[in-house]
C-alpha cells in the first residue's frame, strides 16, 4: 500500500511539473519553407547555420528554373520564413555545396558547378555578392569550407587537374581582397575533405587518401597555423584495410574530434566496416579507437561535442536480417564509452545526423523505413535515459535527408526533404526546450537554539508540494532544479510556528536567494496556535532535567526552566512566523 501511495505522489508531483509554465518542450508544426513546383533536396547538404541575433539561415538544391540551382532562406527568431532566393543562378547543376557564418553575420557559401568550385557571399541586410570562381579548372569537386575570426574565408576541394586521380587543393580570400591562387596539397587519390579552424585561426584539415607509403586508402590530417605554411601530412589512422569519409569537430577547448569508416576483418567472417574515433588535445598528439566494434557494417557516422569536449557519435549500423539501426556512443570523463542502439526497430534507419545543446543534451535525427513509407524520426537523451523515437515527418510521402542544428538558446532547428505535396519540398520544424532550472536559496533560524538543523523548507505551487530541503546547522538550505515560475516557500519545525513566503519567483538558470527568517518557538502541540496548554506543557516540565517531554527543552539545553517558560510566553496567542524583508 506505501509503495502504491508512493506512486501515486509521484506521478502527481511529475504531472504538476510538467504543466507548470514554460516547462514542457513543444515542437511547432511541419512549415513548407521552399513552396515551388520543382524537385527541393538536402541530400547531402550543409547544416543550417544561426546568426548572432539568433536568425537561421537555410540553403538547398533545387531544380524549380530546369536546372539544380542553390536556394537559400532565412527566418528570424519568433519571425516567419523569407521567400526563397536563388543563389547560383546557373546554367548546370549546381550541388556538393557548403555554407559559413563568420563573426560579423557575413554568409558565406561554395558549391560545385560544371566541375568547378563557386563562392558567394551575403553581408547584413545586403544581397548576395557576385558569383566567383574559386577554381577555375574544369576538374574541381567536393568542396568544403570555414571562416577564422578575422572574416579570412578558407576552402578545400579535390581537383583532378594536379593528380592522375584526385587532388587536393586549397585557396583563402581575406577579409575585404581577392581569392588566393590554389595551392596543392596532395596530387595523390584525395577524397572527402574536411577543414575547420580553431579559435586562434589555426586551421585543421582531414580527408581520406593513397599516399606512399601506403597502399591503401588513409585518414590523414594537416595544420597550418596562422600566418604559416601547412604541414606535413600524417597518417591518423594507419590500418590495414582502407579507410574513408572523415568527418572533423573542434570543441571548445580546441581539442580535435575525428571520425571515420575503417575497413576491418575479424578472426571469422568477411570485411566490414567499423567506426573510428581519434582525438588531439591542443599540442598533443592523436589517440584512435574503434568505437563500434561489430561483425555488420558501420555506415555513415556523424560526430558532435559537447560544451565539456565530450564527443557523441551516431552511425547506421547493419543488425542482420535486412535490418539497420542508429547506434549511439559518447564518452564519459573518465574516457569510457557507453554504446546503445537508439532506433531499435525492424527495418531500414539510414543516414543519422546529431547535434548537442549548451546543456550537453544530446539530438539526433534519421531516415527511417520501420513504418509503411520513408519517415524523418528524431531521438534525444534527458537525464532519465533515450527517449523513443519521434517521428518529425508523420505523413503519407517520402521523407528524407534531415539536417539540424542548435542555436545559441538551445532551440533545436531540424529541416528534411518531403514529396508529400507531390513534389519534393523543403520542411521544416523547431523544438523550443523548456527553460534551464533555478534555485532557491536562503537561511532558517530557530528561536533560542544555537542549532539550526532540521528545519524542512519546500515550495508549492497550484497547492501542490514539489520540491523541499533541510536544514543544515546553520540553518542554511538550498532547493536545486527548481523549473522557472511562481512559488510559495514554506518553512517547518516541530514545536516552531510556520513562515510562508508567497510570490517567489524562479528564473531559469538563475538562483533567488530569500531574507533570512527567524521561526518562532512554543507551538509544542501543533496546533497551530501557541496558546495555554503549551505554556502548561512548560509549567509542568519546569525545573526538570533531563525534561521528561523532550518539547518543553526550547533551548535544548538538557534542562527546562524559567527561559523555556518566557520563551513560550512571548509567543502567546501568535499564529505564525513573519518573513520580513
Amino acid at each position: 500500500m506505501a509503495s502504491l501511495l508512493g506512486l501515486v505522489l509521484a506521478s502527481v508531483l511529475a504531472i504538476t511539473l510538467l504543466s507548470l509554465p514554460g516547462h514542457a518542450e513543444e515542437w511547432s508544426p511541419p512549415v513548407n519553407i521552399s513552396q515551388n513546383s520543382g524537385y527541393s533536396s538536402t541530400y547531402r547538404g550543409a547544416p543550417p547555420v544561426v546568426d548572432s541575433n539568433g536568425g537561421l539561415h537555410v540553403v538547398w538544391r533545387d531544380d524549380t528554373a530546369g536546372n539544380f540551382d542553390i536556394f537559400w532562406a532565412t527566418k528570424p527568431p519568433g519571425g516567419t520564413w523569407s521567400a526563397p532566393v536563388n543563389v547560383s543562378h546557373s546554367a548546370d547543376d549546381s550541388d556538393e555545396l557548403a555554407l559559413a557564418i563568420d563573426t560579423q553575420d557575413c554568409l558565406h557559401l561554395v558549391w560545385r558547378e560544371s566541375w568547378d568550385i563557386f563562392y558567394a557571399s551575403k553581408s547584413i541586410d545586403a544581397s548576395w555578392s557576385p558569383i566567383v570562381n574559386v577554381s577555375q579548372t574544369g576538374e574541381a569537386r567536393l568542396p568544403d569550407m570555414a571562416v577564422d575570426g578575422a572574416g579570412t574565408v578558407h576552402v578545400v576541394w579535390l581537383d583532378g587537374s594536379v593528380s592522375e586521380f584526385s587532388g587536393l587543393l586549397y585557396a583563402a580570400k581575406p577579409l575585404g581582397n581577392a581569392w588566393s591562387s590554389p595551392i596543392t596539397l596532395s596530387v595523390g587519390q584525395a577524397g572527402y575533405p574536411a577543414i575547420a579552424v580553431d579559435s586562434e585561426e589555426g586551421l585543421h584539415l582531414v580527408w581520406d587518401d593513397v599516399l606512399p607509403p601506403f597502399d591503401s586508402r588513409q585518414i590523414f590530417y594537416a595544420t597550418k597555423p596562422k600566418g604559416g605554411t601547412w604541414s606535413t601530412p600524417t597518417n591518423v589512422s594507419e590500418t590495414t584495410g582502407g579507410s574513408q569519409r572523415p568527418h572533423l569537430v573542434i570543441d571548445d577547448g580546441g581539442c580535435l574530434h575525428l571520425i571515420w569508416e575503417t575497413m576491418v576483418k575479424p578472426l571469422w567472417g568477411n570485411w566490414a566496416p567499423d567506426i573510428f574515433y581519434a582525438t588531439k588535445p591542443s599540442g598533443g598528439s592523436w589517440s584512435v579507437a574503434n568505437i563500434s566494434q561489430s561483425s555488420g557494417d558501420s555506415r555513415e557516422p556523424h560526430l558532435a561535442a559537447d560544451a565539456e569536449g565530450l564527443p557523441h557519435i551516431v552511425w547506421q549500423e547493419d543488425m542482420g536480417d535486412g535490418n539497420w539501426d542508429i547506434l549511439y556512443a559518447a564518452m564519459a570523463l573518465d574516457g569510457s564509452w557507453s554504446k546503445v542502439n537508439i532506433s531499435g526497430n525492424p527495418g531500414f534507419s539510414f543516414r543519422p545526423v546529431i547535434a548537442v545543446d549548451g546543456r550537453g543534451k544530446p539530438h539526433v535525427a534519421w531516415d527511417d523505413k520501420s513504418l509503411d513509407n520513408w519517415e524523418v524520426l528524431y531521438a534525444t537523451r534527458p537525464p532519465q535515459g533515450w527517449s523513443p523515437p519521434q517521428n518529425l515527418s508523420d505523413n503519407s510521402g517520402s521523407s528524407l535527408w534531415p539536417v539540424l542544428v542548435v542555436d545559441a538558446e538551445d532551440n533545436l532547428h531540424v529541416l528534411w526533404s518531403d514529396d508529400t505535396p507531390d513534389n519534393r519540398e523543403i520542411f521544416y520544424r523547431s523544438l523550443t526546450p523548456p527553460p534551464l532550472p533555478g534555485a532557491i536559496q536562503g537561511q532558517v533560524l530557530l528561536w533560542g537554539r544555537t542549532s539550526h538543523e532540521g528545519a524542512e523548507v519546500s515550495i508549492e505551487a497550484e497547492g501542490v508540494r514539489l520540491l523541499s530541503s533541510v536544514t543544515d546547522g546553520e540553518g542554511r538550505f538550498a532547493i536545486e532544479e527548481v523549473p522557472e515560475g511562481s512559488y510559495t516557500v514554506i518553512v517547518e519545525s516541530p514545536t516552531y510556528l510556520p513562515a510562508s513566503r508567497a510570490g517567489v519567483e524562479v528564473w531559469g538558470g538563475l538562483t533567488m536567494r530569500l531574507p533570512l527568517v527567524t521561526l518562532l518557538c512554543g507551538d509544542l502541540d501543533e496546533d497551530g496556535v501557541v496558546g495555554l496548554s503549551d505554556l502548561t506543557l512548560v509549567a509542568v516540565q519546569l525545573n526538570t532535567k533531563p525534561p521528561g517531554d523532550p518539547r518543553t527543552d526550547i533551548d535544548n539545553d538538557g534542562l527546562v526552566d524559567i527561559f523555556d517558560l518566557v520563551a513560550v510566553a512571548m509567543n502567546y496567542n501568535k499564529t505564525g512566523s513573519p518573513w520580513l524583508g
